[in-house]
């Protein structure tokens, strides 16, 4: 499930997101990193504000897909334009935007 290279490439963009600033900033450089990974993906990521959701970051190509939705936790949720990308990818993106969004 998990080869060399995205594990080193997960390394590498925790270790950047982390130090990247404030957890916007964080989110940016991660949805860019994530859309240059798996080219062809548009994600962004939201904060819930009662029963709105605010835009905070994203990256990528607009598809006119319907997105697919993935709560980080009860405040983010990240969303995901895709119809290529393997389920195990998404579990793969899911896990390290939790792992970013658990720092702040």
């Amino acid at each position: 499930m998990y080869n060399e290279k995205w594990i080193k490439w997960k390394s590498k963009t925790i270790k950047n997101a982390k130090v990247a600033g404030d957890l916007n900033d964080s989110l940016r450089l991660l949805a860019t990193k994530i859309s240059k990974y798996y080219p062809g993906i548009k994600i962004w990521f939201t904060q819930k504000l009662g029963k709105r959701e605010s835009y905070i970051a994203g990256a990528g190509q607009e598809q006119y897909i319907a997105p697919q939705k993935y709560k980080l936790n009860s405040k983010y949720n990240v969303f995901l334009q895709d119809n290529n990308l393997k389920k195990e990818d998404k579990e793969k993106i899911i896990e390290i935007c939790r792992i970013i969004i658990s720092e702040y």
